[in-house]
C-alpha cells in the first residue's frame, strides 16, 4: 500500500467520483483508476460501488477512509517538521470550524496567523455537519477544530479559548427594552430569525427556548444564510439571538441589541487528535493561547 494510493483513494471520497478526483490530483483519469484498482488488489477487497459516473463507498472503503486520513495528515506532519528544520514555515493548515466561531473569533486569528507565517496555507472547513469536530479532525480531514466546546470524543483534545455570550437582536421599531438585560422568556412572544434545525446556531436557540419554557416559538424567517440574518432583524422581519460581533452589525444597522437573563453563552476553544501537531498547527494553537481570551466581554455592544 502506497501512500500515492492512499491519496487518490480519498480524492475520489471527497470529490465524488473518479473524473473531478483526477483533475484535483492532477493526473488522468485512466491512472487513477489503475492506482485504485492495485490498491484493491493489494488489499482484496472492493473499495468502491461504481454507480455510472458517481461512486460510493463500500464497507472496507468506509473502513479505511479514516485511517487513509490519518496517514496522509501524518505524512503531511513530518513533511512540515523537516520544513521547519530547513528554516521555514510552510505547507497547509487544516481547519475546521463552524460559520459563526469562523467569523469571530478565528477570523482574527487568521489575520494575525498571516502575518506572521505568511508561507502557510489556510483551508477551513465546515464542521457544522453531522458528527461535528468529532468527525472531521477524530478522521484526519482537519489538523485541528476552532469550535464550540465541549466536544468530548475519546482521542480528542480540548484547549479553551474563551466564551461567546449572546444578544436579543431586535427590529429598530421594537418598543425599547430598556438597558436589559431582559428575561430570555421574551423570546417566546416575538417574531424569530433563525436557521434551519440541524445547524449549530439553531441547537443554540432551541437550548435557549428551552431554558425559556418556550415549546411553540414564533418563526418568521428561516435561513442558511447566516450573514443575511442581522440585516433581516433591522429591515424588520423579526428577533433573533446572535454573537456579539453579529450584534455589533445589526446595531450598526439600527436594530436593539439587550443582554438576557440568564445568559446565553458558550465556551469556545480548540480540538485537535492526540498525538504530535506539525509546526503549522503548534505556531498557530500557541498563537490562539496568547491571543485568548476571546468574547468574553458582558456589556452589550
Amino acid at each position: 500500500m502506497e501512500r500515492r494510493q492512499l491519496e487518490y483513494f480519498v480524492a475520489v471520497v471527497d470529490h465524488g467520483g473518479f473524473g473531478r478526483a483526477s483533475e484535483a490530483v492532477h493526473v488522468t483519469q485512466p491512472s487513477l483508476s489503475q492506482a485504485i484498482a492495485a490498491l484493491e488488489k493489494d488489499l482484496g477487497v472492493t473499495l468502491f460501488h461504481r454507480l455510472g459516473r458517481k461512486v460510493k463507498l463500500t464497507a472496507a472503503g468506509e473502513a479505511l477512509l479514516a485511517p487513509a486520513r490519518q496517514v496522509l495528515r501524518d505524512h503531511a506532519v513530518a513533511r512540515a517538521a523537516v520544513a521547519k528544520v530547513r528554516g521555514g514555515y510552510d505547507g497547509t493548515l487544516d481547519i475546521a470550524s463552524t460559520p459563526t466561531v469562523a467569523a469571530h473569533p478565528l477570523t482574527a486569528l487568521l489575520g494575525r496567523f498571516s502575518q506572521l507565517y505568511p508561507g502557510i496555507r489556510v483551508r477551513i472547513t465546515d464542521c457544522d455537519v453531522p458528527g461535528g469536530a468529532a468527525a472531521i479532525v477524530g478522521g484526519g480531514q482537519c489538523e485541528i477544530g476552532v469550535v464550540r466546546l465541549p466536544s468530548a470524543t475519546a482521542g480528542l483534545q480540548a484547549i479553551a479559548l474563551g466564551q461567546q455570550v449572546f444578544y436579543l437582536v431586535l427590529p429598530p421599531d421594537s418598543p425599547d427594552p430598556g438597558p436589559g438585560p431582559v428575561e430570555l422568556s421574551l423570546l417566546g412572544e416575538l417574531p424569530l430569525v433563525v436557521t434551519p434545525p440541524g445547524t449549530a446556531s439553531r441547537k443554540r436557540l432551541d437550548d435557549a427556548l428551552a431554558i425559556a419554557n418556550v415549546a411553540e416559538p414564533r418563526i418568521a424567517v428561516e435561513t442558511i444564510y447566516r450573514a443575511t440574518i442581522p440585516k433581516l432583524v433591522a429591515a424588520g422581519v423579526g428577533a433573533s439571538l446572535l454573537p456579539r460581533h453579529m450584534a455589533q452589525e445589526a446595531a450598526g444597522l439600527g436594530a436593539r441589541v439587550v443582554g438576557t437573563t440568564p445568559t446565553v453563552a458558550h465556551d469556545i476553544g480548540i480540538v485537535r487528535r492526540e498525538g504530535p501537531l506539525s509546526p503549522a498547527a503548534r505556531a498557530f494553537v500557541d498563537l490562539a493561547v496568547e491571543m485568548a481570551p476571546f468574547g468574553a466581554e458582558g456589556e452589550e455592544p
